[in-house]
């Protein structure tokens, strides 16, 4: 009897207390991209939309390399790690992180569809986080 109660209070007391287990590897996969969603308005008086970051992960240099605001005729660089080559695009209108809160005004001549890009910290990947479909108004249908 002693020998039994001996042998499950020592298994109970010794559970657990194994090698901890080690941290996952992260190797071989693929970035994925930071929650984040934004909020688009035109500003005809300043000819082109106002683009802001409502809410999701801090973009940082970390996690990405470049994030921009696509039109049909423009690109806006609103930030980009130092060596990440955008300089056809011109500097980056801000730096990183870029957080929830923030915004820009990416000029545009004419209501239009627009995307925010997000490139990932290994150049490799690249998505469009959000999305603005422009809706045509009654004069520009011809039925005003």
């Amino acid at each position: 009897m002693f020998r039994r109660t001996f042998v499950t209070a020592a298994a109970t007391a010794l559970a657990g207390c194994g090698l901890a287990p080690s941290e996952p590897s992260t190797e071989g996969y693929p970035q994925s991209p930071p929650n984040a969603l934004f909020s688009f308005e035109w500003r005809p008086e300043e000819s082109g939309y106002e683009v802001r970051f409502d809410r999701g992960n801090a973009l940082t240099a970390t996690n990405t390399s470049a994030l921009y605001v696509v039109s049909d005729d423009t690109e806006t660089l609103w930030a980009a790690s130092e060596d990440a080559g955008y300089d056809e695009m011109g500097p980056p209108v801000d730096s990183f992180p870029v957080e929830p809160g923030a915004s820009l005004l990416h000029p545009c001549d004419r209501p239009t569809d627009v995307r925010i890009i997000w490139e990932g910290a290994d150049e490799d990947t690249s998505v469009a986080l959000d999305e603005h479909q422009s809706r045509p108004t009654a004069t520009e249908e011809g039925a005003g």
